[in-house]
């Protein structure tokens, strides 16, 4: 006898059961065909703030129990995890809502917009010894698995740069992204991915060198559309971020180093639209390596599941997220200071 919890080796478990609480885009569009192929979870209800967007999703993931509020959801101890895919402002208090209620939590990034909430969050979590997860689907894909491994062993020579970027061209009638009071802007909607890179590869304390924001609106409706930033870290590396939902859809990520540098030219939104799959190349110096066709949204969802059925609390991932919630506040205070913007 042996494994987690005294079982067999190589029996299998039961599917953990999830609910769904919000019926957004990403979650018909990224995350039921991840739910549809991960076999560990099973989708058993859902919830939206709309019974016509809950009916729907239902019908694409062929859910029998549906309906309007989240509460419901909770209330079920045969639930044992949720899936969060609300407006950024609503994610700390239903994260937190739901590990009261003895739920694993998957939720879509911003998982809260300021450190103190998630610092709530990381204290609950470990309380009820639940699982939580923000939605980092990117850091899954073997492109940066292969970045790492080149990074960890030291394939580039010491670090030089870092330069992230992520734009689009974002729609007017998308309410919550021009919404201050919903959590929108870009640094809650693209700020996680560049500055989550950033610190990935720059763990030590980061100095803001130059923060630079445009925005949109007056007074409390006001939304960031861009941001520009220079970063100094220990050793002499420079990190450069830009993100806006304003511009030409573009996406790079650059790591350069004294011997060699890479370039991914899709590290952020892969594996989304299946019947135009993105080209995901990895540039090192003069070679190239090419990348099949990976949902990274699908290994994410493996890792969450693997990580309930193993009793992996691990904090490592809302420490991190705690760290890049504090930056993004530093960078719009500097911005603001600078810019003199209210």
């Amino acid at each position: 006898m042996s494994g987690h919890f005294g079982a067999v080796v190589g029996t299998p478990k039961p599917p953990i059961k999830i609910g769904i609480l919000g019926a957004s885009t990403i979650a018909r569009e990224a995350m039921a065909p991840a739910f549809k192929r991960e076999s560990r979870v099973n989708v058993v209800a859902i919830a939206s703030r709309s019974a016509r967007s809950a009916q729907a999703l239902a019908h694409t993931l062929n859910v029998s129990r549906w309906g309007p509020g989240f509460d419901w959801i909770l209330a079920d101890p045969d639930i044992d995890a949720v899936y969060i895919s609300l407006p950024p402002s609503l994610n700390a208090h239903w994260t937190l809502k739901s590990l009261q209620s003895n739920k694993h939590v998957l939720c879509e990034k911003p998982i809260a917009l300021n450190v103190n909430d998630v610092a709530r969050i990381r204290a609950c979590a470990r309380a009820v010894s639940r699982v939580v997860r923000e939605v980092d689907m990117w850091r899954h894909h073997p492109q940066i698995r292969r970045l790492h491994d080149l990074w960890r062993r030291g394939a580039l020579g010491q670090l030089r740069s870092i330069e992230a970027e992520f734009t689009f061209n974002l729609s007017e009638d998308d309410r919550f992204r021009w919404s201050r009071s919903l959590g929108g802007g870009v640094l809650n909607d693209l700020g996680p991915y560049c500055l989550g890179a950033v610190l990935e590869f720059c763990p030590g304390i980061l100095d803001i060198l130059e923060a630079r924001f445009s925005w949109a609106g007056n007074g409390p409706n006001q939304v960031e559309t861009a941001m520009e930033a220079t970063l100094a870290a220990a050793g002499g590396i420079t990190a450069r971020i830009f993100c806006s939902f304003v511009d030409t859809p573009r996406q790079r990520l650059v790591l350069r180093g004294a011997d060699d540098s890479v370039t991914l030219n899709q590290p952020w939104a892969v594996g989304i639209d299946s019947e135009q799959p993105l080209p995901v190349h990895l540039v090192r110096g003069a070679r190239t390596e090419r990348f099949g066709e990976f949902d990274p949204y699908l290994m994410m969802l493996g890792d969450f599941a693997e990580r309930i059925n193993g009793g992996d609390l691990g904090s490592f991932a809302l420490e991190r997220c705690e760290r890049r919630v504090a930056l993004a506040a530093e960078l719009q205070l500097c911005a603001r200071r600078s810019q003199g913007a209210t």
